[in-house]
């Protein structure tokens, strides 16, 4: 896997945990 894969991976999984926090409050 390409390391531009891994980040981005690595960004959506911590945008969906964003967007998860978001619609708790």
């Amino acid at each position: 896997m390409a390391i531009p894969e891994i980040l981005c991976t690595a960004f959506n999984l911590q945008r969906a945990q964003v967007d998860n926090i978001i619609a708790l409050l």
